[in-house]
C-alpha cells in the first residue's frame, strides 16, 4: 500500500499494517529520526490516531488521548521530555494533546579474536524519559565469561552525521570537517589521552590533574593524581566564555573503569611544591642509618642486607621531586624516566614520560613482545619477503608492493592471476569466468553492458541476448 505526502509516495511494510477505507493521511513531519503522520477520519472529519515511522516502511499507529480535528503539529520539549504537540482547529477544551515517539537504537558489536572488544552506537536513537527507558540485550551462546554495560542517558549526544552535500575535488589527506555547537560524543576516555573544555589560561607540561569521580586507591579520602605530559591547545571551546578546547597526554593512563564521563570537573593545579636533586648517591636505602648498619663495617663483615630502591625518592599530596641518582651498585636513573641495571645492562624507558620525537635512530638487539617467545629483530621495507623470517616485521608500504605483486590494482579494475572461489573461476591467460563443473553460472543482479569495438560493435554481448534485442527492437530504438 502506498500512501502520499507532499507528492512523495511511501510504502507501507506489511508486518504493520494501517487502517485504511475512511481514513486519510493528511500531514506529515521530521525530528530527531521519527516521522509523525496524522491521520483523519473522513467520516468524522477528525483525527484519531497519528502513525510513526523510522524508515518510512514499517508504521506504528498510535492513539490519541481525544479526537479532534488536529491540523497542525509540531514538535519540542515540556520538563526536559521529548514530545509531539498536535493542535486542534476551534475548540474550548482538549484543543492539546501530546505524543510522545522515540527511535530505537542502532548499535555493532565489535568482536576481535572471538571475543567482544566494544559496542560501537552509531544511532544513540531518541525519545528517553528515564534510565528505565535503556534495554540492552546482548545474545551470545558460547560465551565464557558475560560482557558487562551500563546503560546511561546523555543529553546532546550525537550520533551519526547525516551528508546534504559531500562536495568534491578533494586533496587527499589534507581535507578536514568541522561540526560546531555543543553537542558531544558519549566516548569513555581511555589510555593517556584527554580532552577538556573551560579552561581560562593553557597550562604548561607538568601540569597536575585531578578528576572529579575517581579516587586515589592509596587514599580514598582524595582524587588520583595524573601529570599532563603533553598539552595542545585546540582552540576556543565555542562555550563564548573566551576559554579553550584542551588535549592532555596524562600518566598514568585513564581506564575504562574509571567512567569519566562527560561534564566531570576537571581541577588543575601547576603550583605544586618541588625539589630538585642533581647526581646524587642513594646507597643502601632502607638498610637503616648509621648505627644500625654500622656502615662501612657491613660490607667488611660481609652481612646480608636487603635495600628499598623505592623508598629513595617519596613524593605525596602532589609534591615532585626531579632527580639524577646512583646507587651503591652503579644503577643509574634520571627520576621515574629512564634507569639503566649496571649489573644485567637492563634499559627502562617510561612510554608515558618519554619522548621520542627528536629521535633520528633507535637501535635495539631484539623486543620481545607478550609471552609467545618471538623476538623482533627488524623493521624490513624488503616487498618481496625474501628472508621469510618470524623476526622480522614488515612495513606498511612493504606489504602493500608485496600484495600488488600478486594483485595487481588499477583505479577501480582489478586484474589477477587466475583465481578460484569455490567452484568459479576468474582471471587467468585466458581472462575467464566461468565454473570447474561446467555448470551454468548464475549472476543474480541486473549487469549493464556498455561500449563498442572498433567497428562501433556492441561489445561485450553475443549470441541469444542479442538475438533478443533484435526481435525487441521495436520497444527498444536504440538497438541497431
Amino acid at each position: 500500500m502506498i500512501y502520499s505526502f507532499d507528492g512523495i509516495n511511501w510504502l507501507q511494510g506489511t508486518t504493520a499494517p494501517l487502517p485504511t477505507g475512511d481514513t486519510e493521511y493528511i500531514s506529515l513531519k521530521y525530528f530527531q529520526g521519527v516521522f509523525l503522520a496524522l491521520a483523519r477520519d473522513t467520516s468524522v472529519g477528525a483525527v484519531n490516531f497519528v502513525a510513526t515511522t523510522e524508515e518510512g516502511q514499517i508504521w506504528q499507529q498510535r492513539n490519541v488521548n481525544t479526537t479532534q480535528n488536529f491540523s497542525a503539529f509540531g514538535f519540542g520539549t515540556l520538563e526536559d521530555l521529548p514530545e509531539w504537540f498536535l493542535f486542534a482547529d476551534s475548540v474550548s477544551q482538549n484543543a492539546v494533546t501530546i505524543v510522545r515517539t522515540g527511535k530505537t537504537a542502532k548499535m555493532r558489536a565489535l568482536i576481535d579474536q572471538r571475543s567482544f572488544d566494544a559496542v560501537k552506537i552509531w544511532d544513540p536513537g531518541s525519545g528517553y524519559a528515564t534510565e528505565s527507558d535503556l534495554q540492552l540485550t546482548i545474545t551470545d551462546t558460547q560465551f565464557t565469561v558475560e560482557v558487562e554495560t551500563e546503560t546511561r542517558l546523555g543529553k546532546g549526544v550525537l550520533a551519526q552525521p547525516d551528508f546534504v552535500n559531500r562536495g568534491s575535488g578533494y586533496v587527499a589527506n589534507s581535507s578536514e570537517v568541522e561540526i560546531t555547537g555543543n553537542g558531544f560524543a558519549d566516548i569513555i576516555p581511555e589510555d593517556n589521552e584527554l580532552t577538556i573544555a573551560g579552561v581560562e589560561i593553557i597550562p604548561r607540561v607538568g601540569v597536575q590533574v585531578r578528576i572529579e569521580g575517581i579516587p586515589d586507591e592509596e587514599d580514598p579520602g582524595k582524587l588520583k593524581l595524573f601529570s599532563g605530559v603533553d598539552v595542545t591547545d585546540l582552540g576556543d571551546d565555542g562555550s563564548g566564555n573566551e576559554t579553550r578546547l584542551i588535549r592532555f597526554q596524562l600518566s598514568p593512563s585513564l581506564e575504562n573503569e574509571f567512567n569519566v564521563q562527560h561534564d566531570s570537573a576537571i581541577t588543575l593545579r601547576e603550583k605544586y611544591s618541588q625539589a630538585r636533586v642533581t647526581n646524587h648517591d642513594y646507597l643502601d636505602i632502607g638498610t637503616g642509618n648509621f648505627e644500625q648498619t654500622n656502615y662501612p663495617e657491613i660490607y667488611a663483615g660481609g652481612n646480608f642486607f636487603q635495600a628499598s630502591p623505592e623508598n629513595e625518592v617519596v613524593q605525596f599530596n602532589g609534591g615532585r621531586v626531579f632527580y639524577v641518582s646512583t646507587d651503591q651498585d652503579g644503577n643509574f636513573r634520571g627520576g621515574e624516566l629512564f634507569a639503566v641495571d649496571q649489573a644485567t645492562g637492563t634499559v627502562t624507558i617510561s612510554a608515558e614520560f618519554f619522548d621520542l620525537e627528536g629521535l633520528s635512530e633507535l637501535a635495539l638487539g631484539g623486543i620481545r613482545l607478550g609471552g609467545s617467545g618471538t623476538v623482533v629483530r627488524e623493521f624490513s621495507t624488503d616487498s618481496n619477503f625474501t628472508q621469510d623470517s618470524d623476526n622480522i616485521v614488515p612495513t606498511q608500504r612493504a606489504i602493500s608492493r608485496f600484495i600488488a605483486s600478486r594483485l595487481s590494482v588499477g583505479g577501480e579494475n582489478v586484474e589477477t592471476n587466475q583465481l578460484q572461489a569455490g567452484r568459479v573461476v576468474i582471471g587467468g591467460p585466458d581472462n575467464v569466468l566461468t565454473t570447474i563443473s561446467g555448470e551454468y553460472l548464475i549472476i543474480d543482479a541486473v549487469i549493464n553492458h556498455e561500449g563498442t569495438d572498433e567497428l562501433g560493435n556492441q561489445s561485450g554481448v553475443s549470441g541469444t541476448i542479442i538475438s533478443q534485442q533484435l526481435f525487441l527492437r521495436n520497444a527498444n530504438d536504440s538497438v541497431q
